[in-house]
């Protein structure tokens, strides 16, 4: 080969090499800004997530921002709680890294944990459960510097020396009478605390080697005048509904349905238990408060339960729908639960 076509071809290898190099590069950068857009995405939601998180400020007495509140604890006071209050207390004192460092899971950078806590005025304690080994529930109420309020309840769990936030959600419950969960293995324990004091309700097994014999609590709820609390307890193939009596401290009446309507009528006399036709008749049951005997059995002979349209709180009446000719003749009625009568709409 002539040597000037030794040197156009040398140049000709360069050039492809720069090109080469290039595109690489481009590539690299591509794949670096698309993996970056879902870290990005992935940090938004983590942030998101966190704010809330974050919120939670300090599980004792009542910290002015600068103002150094000492903790004091009693013999009854557990390490646990202490630590825990250790790390709220230094979020009120300003020493951000200190209650970063205490941290099981650093989800964000020290810069946005810091920012997240610059409207913050003063924090009260208001509840605090222990609900299982090293996991707390309590509630807490924010005051920012606008003097706006907000309540936030905290399930958290200690973990040697740091801590794991497992759920922080923003509430308007009573901290004096509530309901909560614990976890302790496969058995998730559901109680009832009221005045800083919990009572075992049920417990329900997860996790086990047979998924048909999994169980969770749903549907949980307190009356509005603290009476009673309703929860379900769901299987594979199996729901069972419980109203348990606040005052009694016992299971009273057992809810035959979880997909219908249920619950009290507004005067709390009456529970009345709906549920449309499925593979069964169905059923329109009425019981009396605080008894629980069956009051009145709305579903005609012969008829199905074709569905359960609602209780009017202004009215006191229940509306359902009955068929007596498969699903074909549908007859709407309306019980009035303050005369006792039925009549056809």
């Amino acid at each position: 080969m002539e040597p000037t076509s030794k040197k156009a071809l040398k140049a000709i290898l360069v050039v492809i090499g720069i090109l080469g190099i290039i595109a690489l590069t481009w590539f690299a950068a591509m794949n670096y800004k698309a993996n970056s857009g879902k870290e990005e995405v992935s940090e938004n939601k983590t942030e998101t997530k966190s704010t809330e998180e974050t919120k939670i400020i300090n599980g004792i007495p009542t910290i002015e921002p600068g103002k150094v509140t000492e903790v004091k604890t009693t013999a009854a006071t557990s390490s646990d709680q202490e630590l825990i209050a250790s790390y709220y207390n230094k979020l009120a004192q300003g020493d951000y890294q200190g209650a970063y460092d205490m941290k099981k899971y650093k989800r964000m950078d020290f810069s946005v944990f810091k920012n997240l806590y610059t409207n913050l005025k003063s924090t009260k304690f208001l509840d605090f459960i222990e609900v299982a080994p090293n996991q707390y529930d309590f509630i807490v109420e924010l005051t920012n510097k606008d003097d706006t309020k907000e309540r936030y309840r905290v399930w958290m769990q200690v973990e040697g020396n740091l801590l794991n936030t497992m759920s922080s959600n923003s509430t308007d419950e009573k901290p004096e009478l509530r309901f909560v969960y614990g976890e302790d293995g496969a058995i998730t324990t559901l109680f009832l605390a009221q005045n800083g004091q919990k009572t075992i309700i049920d417990t329900a097994k997860k996790y086990q080697k047979d998924e048909t014999k999994n169980e969770e609590f749903n549907n949980v709820e307190i009356t509005p005048g603290g009476e009673y609390l309703i929860y379900w307890k769901t299987g594979w193939e199996s729901a069972t509904g419980k109203v348990y009596d606040i005052k009694q401290k016992k299971v009273v009446h057992d809810i035959d349905n979880q997909r219908g309507l249920y619950g009290f009528t507004y005067d709390m006399k009456h529970f009345y238990n709906c549920s449309g036709s499925g593979m069964l008749s169905g059923s329109v049951n009425v019981s009396s408060v605080p008894s629980f005997e069956l009051e009145k059995n709305l579903q005609q002979a012969g008829a199905l339960v074709f569905g359960c349209d609602g209780y009017d709180n202004n009215k006191n009446t229940l509306k359902y729908a009955l068929s007596f000719q498969g699903f074909t003749n549908k007859h709407n009625f309306e019980y009035n639960f303050d005369t006792g009568v039925v009549k056809e709409l």
